[in-house]
């Protein structure tokens, strides 16, 4: 006889295949589904969302594994590239407030999807900042996709392969405001900083750049998107190491088994499972 949990998962399964199926027939409409806890707007217009509608395994699943692992009661995090506001609302929950934390999301109608999310969940004191981080201040041009785009999280301040793959009608140009972390950790008169995810589109070194005095005092998990052939291209690869290294870190591939976390040390001479990388302060 089949066990319940099997039961309830194709029970669960079916629910959102007639979701996706009813969606399909209604364009314009949005669900609200549940992700790890909490609840999120879901449409078929949007990458992100789409993933959301098939559940659990559906996005990111190694990621917010490693967030689950991380992430404790009382914990300052930081959702850097917040898009629609995923890791940040599943952050709250995890650390137990949403003013514990801190989103960057510059590209307005992507923000106003996250602050949606964020009031789904009662977070209304999540702390969404506009302007971007960087190396240092001043500011950027930045291709932001335009309204209505499926491809929402692919606003860049590279002119990276996204840009060429969907071409430049398909982005217009604004100038982004952008700070240090370092300042705004300053400036906010944060105690601790314990996690902080990363995911720029190629920008992540300067946003390390600019953490360095953070990543130094408080050593938080760092948990980035890295792109062989895009941070390659750049020459970021060998200075994202020097950074890690110098500031006394390992970093890891990673996989998920269930709620399993696996981590293989990475050299930075390859491509990353799923793209991304969790470091780690060798003082934890």
């Amino acid at each position: 006889m089949p066990s319940t949990s099997f039961l309830q998962t194709a029970r669960e399964w079916r629910a959102r295949r007639r979701l996706v199926t009813y969606l399909r027939a209604h364009q314009h409409s949005r669900a609200v589904v549940e992700f790890r806890g909490c609840r999120f707007f879901a449409g078929l217009d949007n990458k992100i969302e789409a993933s959301l509608l098939r559940g659990e395994r559906g996005y990111d699943h190694a990621n917010f594994t490693a967030a689950t692992h991380f992430v404790r009661p009382g914990h300052v995090c930081f959702d850097i590239g917040a898009n629609i506001g995923v890791y940040s609302v599943v952050m709250a929950r995890l650390s137990g407030s949403a003013a514990n934390v801190h989103a960057f999301e510059p590209v307005e109608h992507i923000r106003e999807r996250l602050l949606g999310n964020a009031g789904l969940n009662g977070y209304s004191d999540l702390r969404v900042n506009a302007f971007a981080l960087g190396a240092e201040a001043g500011s950027l041009e930045m291709f932001q996709v335009k309204r209505g785009h499926f491809r929402g999280g692919t606003s860049t301040f590279l002119r990276n392969e996204n840009v060429a793959t969907l071409g430049e009608g398909q982005f217009e140009t604004r100038t982004v405001q952008i700070r240090t972390l370092d300042h705004y950790v300053a400036e906010a008169g944060l105690a601790r900083v314990d996690f902080m995810k990363i995911d720029v589109e190629g920008f992540e070194l300067p946003v390390l750049e600019g953490a360095a005095r953070t990543v130094a005092r408080f050593h938080p998990v760092v948990l980035m998107e890295y792109d062989e052939a895009r941070h390659g291209r750049q020459g970021h690869g060998d200075k994202l190491r020097t950074f890690l290294n110098g500031h006394g870190y390992h970093a890891y591939e990673f996989t998920s088994f269930g709620d399993d976390l696996v981590l293989s040390p990475f050299d930075f001479s390859g491509q990353p499972r799923n793209r991304n990388l969790l470091c780690t302060a060798r003082t934890r």
